[in-house]
């Protein structure tokens, strides 16, 4: 077998059409009720019961009343089941929506504020760039791909996988601390746009394959 020493990897995000993504005006630094969206098939690896939890926490042991999850894409099978029985249980249907798959989700991106990605493994996080393309507050999982893009507390914010209390604090400090997300909002917006967009893309695949041939 040969092997190759000294070599240093170099990972490209895929690039998309950002302007199909890309809103304007939808950070409102004063507000008294939050809406959190949390995107993608409802299913254990994407941690929407995690987000659930949190939620529960919040409503009654830290008393916020003022919030809004809404779950967004397909449901079905055991996993979902869970979430509705928890949903039940605890008393948060006044809190908490499940509504299904959205090709476009401009309108409901408009009308959040917060976007969390729980996800166990995210290979690449493009739920991610997309909340920040749209000025949503990402919070996301600090695993897999998710934790490479966010950098804490500069274009969003991290918590521990699978801590549902630690989801509960970076919630609670966003919201009771809003007037200063505007300034984390806007470097995540500016840093996906920066990175993401086909062109870039496109320019840095040129730019390693010219890399390789010299």
């Amino acid at each position: 077998k040969k092997m190759l020493f000294g070599t240093k990897p170099l990972v490209l995000y895929n690039g998309f059409h950002i302007k199909n993504y890309l809103l304007d005006g939808v950070y409102k630094r004063d507000t008294d009720h939050f809406t959190i969206i949390i995107c993608g098939i409802v299913r254990k690896e994407k941690g929407q019961l995690e987000a659930v939890k949190a939620v529960e926490n919040l409503v009654h042991n830290y008393k916020v009343n003022n919030i809004r999850l809404q779950i967004v894409g397909d449901a079905f099978g055991d996993y979902y089941e869970e979430i509705c029985k928890f949903l039940r249980e605890y008393n948060l249907k006044p809190y908490i929506e499940i509504l299904p798959f959205q090709k476009d989700l401009r309108e409901l991106r408009k009308n959040a504020d917060i976007a969390l990605v729980c996800s166990e493994n995210e290979a690449f996080g493009r739920v991610t760039i997309e909340s920040m393309l749209s000025e949503n507050l990402v919070i996301g999982a600090g695993a897999g791909g998710t934790a490479e893009i966010i950098e804490d507390g500069v274009i969003g914010y991290l918590y521990k996988l699978h801590d549902v209390e630690d989801l509960s604090k970076k919630i609670y400090y966003a919201i009771t601390h809003w007037n200063m997300q505007g300034k984390i909002i806007q470097q995540a917006k500016e840093y996906a746009v920066t990175n993401y967009e086909i062109r870039t893309y496109a320019k840095k695949v040129l730019n390693l394959y010219q890399s390789l041939v010299q």
